[in-house]
């Protein structure tokens, strides 16, 4: 009866690190979202350095840049006093749970309805059981970034490309009978955001036949 009183509140510890966990999961959701926004301006800014130069424009840039990170830092501040205090609260009731078990197995002593090795030893296992159950919740942080982590490898693994270079659907060439002589005359290119700067100009390229060279594997060997 008095391991049942002491596991029964062991429940408060593991609901308390569950909120955490989902109060820093939310957090690193949101904070990615936000960061995003101003990873792309620094690097639209970082791209036109040039222009940002010419413009003298380099102090604006960085004090918008410098707004666009406040956001990310209240709601990490937030967040994390949220997540603290339910961090503390989960360990603090560890030792409440032991003096609960101390006070209830003290006047059962004193009636004489324990033995004292009868209670030392469910006040031990008590003890273990709360500590162990506090001490999981040290690695909310590292469950966090795993779930973020695991999270983008599958949006990797399910990205489906709009070309699919594996593919054997459509017309497929023998590379044994193919015989081709590529060449290109007269190209001009300009990079959309500079129209006035060419950067090739009357360039032809001309591939024959036959010019990729494969080096052969050595015999035996796979």
């Amino acid at each position: 009866m008095l391991a049942l009183i002491g596991i029964a509140c062991i429940p408060l510890l593991v609901s308390g690190g569950f909120i955490r966990l989902k109060v820093v999961v939310l957090k690193d959701r949101k904070l990615k979202k936000i960061h995003a926004k101003s990873a792309h301006m620094a690097s639209e800014a970082a791209g036109a350095v040039r222009t940002v130069a010419s413009l003298t424009r380099e102090d604006d840039i960085g004090r918008i840049y410098s707004h666009a990170l406040e956001e990310p830092l209240q709601i990490s501040m937030k967040s994390g006093l949220k997540s603290q205090c339910l961090y503390a609260a989960s360990q603090g009731i560890s030792f409440l749970i032991i003096a609960l078990v101390f006070y209830v197995g003290c006047l059962w002593l004193i009636d004489g309805r324990y033995k004292t090795n009868e209670f030392f030893t469910v006040l031990t296992s008590v003890i273990f059981a709360a500590i162990q159950a506090g001490n999981v919740f040290n690695f909310v942080p590292d469950a966090s970034k795993a779930g973020s982590s695991a999270h983008a490898l599958f949006r990797l693994f399910d990205n489906e490309p709009e070309i699919d270079a594996l593919s054997t659907e459509g017309i497929m060439l023998d590379t044994s009978k193919v015989v081709g002589h590529i060449r290109m005359e007269g190209i001009h290119f300009r990079y959309p955001s500079r129209p006035a700067v060419r950067v090739l100009r009357d360039l032809t390229v001309d591939v024959p036949a036959g010019t990729l060279y494969v080096v052969p594997q050595p015999q035996g060997q796979g």
